[in-house]
């Protein structure tokens, strides 16, 4: 094998404080990191083995090379770490036809000891929450002071319009739990996932976040990972450390270009009633709007992963916030598109029949 490019091999002694704080014997483990630089790019790899047997440096080489590549979406990255990734253009704008009610702010500020020296980091979120009939559809930026002259969606009987509130109530937790777990068992959607690293600074361990691409075209591109899993799985951290799990600030899901909203239903609700938290088999309630002032629609969905939704749709409408990290355009989906258990309009307000000569509080007494 030709190996092209600078490269340095490192072994695991200037990490032995570190390891033995995680729990590693020293005395019969070893760490070997290997870094390779080429056409300006700077790829690295990491490997675990037993100190009586040496590292296997070919597949160490394999590794950081595609590290340092830009790693084409659909192939294996390995345990490489974040890969470059191009930040979708994300312009948070608001629809007239929404309205403001309410805002949610957050202001985290911390210092940690890293390396020895003091890092201090803080992060700030003002978002305004943009609601449809009363009911929370999605959040912008308080600076997002863009808004755009659309019309509402024209009312369509055969088509479901999901806000990023309603796509991060069904998929984020599934999405979190597979990003989070220590292996890869679960489907993942065909969009692109990127952590943009927006604000820059570091993460809560001190460690400098960066932009990068955790999953595309239904598979995991890179496994985020904090000190404790870089070094007990021989990963790269990749600035998701938190105080006792990992943290994710900002993730952006779906690409492509953002067009208008087509006819359709805006789901306003979404409320899980059965499914695993792994997001399998789930059975969804969704609360559509009717035409006019017709009474909403309630549609109960089976879904054999959350991760099937996103793929049976088509983004669509602006770029907006969902709970916690989720950010995202609107999604499009055809009823015919999946599978529809029920349907079945929401019960009308009760009616008190007038009675001459009552009031109110006198005819619900009377017998």
């Amino acid at each position: 094998m030709t190996m092209a490019g600078e490269w340095l091999l490192t072994r695991a002694s200037s990490r032995e404080e570190a390891w033995s704080r995680l729990g590693h014997d020293v005395r019969t483990q070893h760490l070997t990191a290997l870094t390779i630089k080429q056409h300006g790019m700077v790829g690295k790899a990491y490997r675990v083995h037993p100190v009586d047997r040496a590292a296997e440096i070919e597949e160490l080489y394999e590794l950081a090379v595609a590290a340092s590549t830009r790693i084409e979406v659909g192939t294996d990255p390995g345990a490489t770490g974040a890969v470059d990734v191009d930040v979708p253009e994300v312009r948070f704008t608001r629809p007239a036809w929404l309205q403001e009610i309410g805002r949610d702010t957050r202001t985290v500020s911390f210092t940690v000891l890293a390396n020895g020296a003091k890092v201090h980091g803080r992060w700030c979120e003002d978002w305004i929450r943009l609601g449809h009939h009363g009911s929370l559809v999605a959040r912008i930026p308080r600076s997002a002071t863009e808004v755009a002259q659309t019309p509402s969606p024209k009312w369509s009987a055969d088509r479901l319009l999901l806000p990023p509130a309603v796509l991060g109530t069904i998929c984020l937790p599934a999405l979190l739990h597979g990003l989070t777990a220590e292996d890869d068992v679960q489907p993942w959607p065909q969009a692109r996932i990127v952590d943009p690293g927006w604000g820059d600074g570091p993460d809560l361990e001190g460690y400098l976040r960066e932009p990068a691409l955790l999953g595309a075209c239904g598979r995991l591109v890179t496994r985020p990972a904090d000190l404790r899993r870089a070094e007990l799985n021989g990963l790269p951290r990749t600035g998701h450390g938190g105080l006792s799990a990992l943290v994710f600030r900002d993730l952006v899901i779906g690409d492509g270009p953002v067009t208008a909203l087509p006819p359709g239903r805006v789901v306003t609700e979404a409320m899980q009633l059965a499914g695993r938290r792994t997001g399998h088999e789930v059975l969804v309630d969704l609360t559509a709007r009717g035409p006019a002032a017709d009474p909403d629609d309630h549609f109960l969905v089976r879904l054999p992963h959350t991760s099937d939704l996103l793929d049976a749709g088509t983004w669509c409408g602006p770029w907006q916030r969902g709970p916690g990290p989720w950010t995202s355009p609107w999604l499009s989906v055809e009823l015919a598109a999946v599978d529809l258990w029920m349907r079945r309009p929401a019960k009308p307000p009760l009616q008190v029949p007038a009675i001459p000569g009552k009031d109110l509080d006198d005819r619900c007494h009377t017998p």
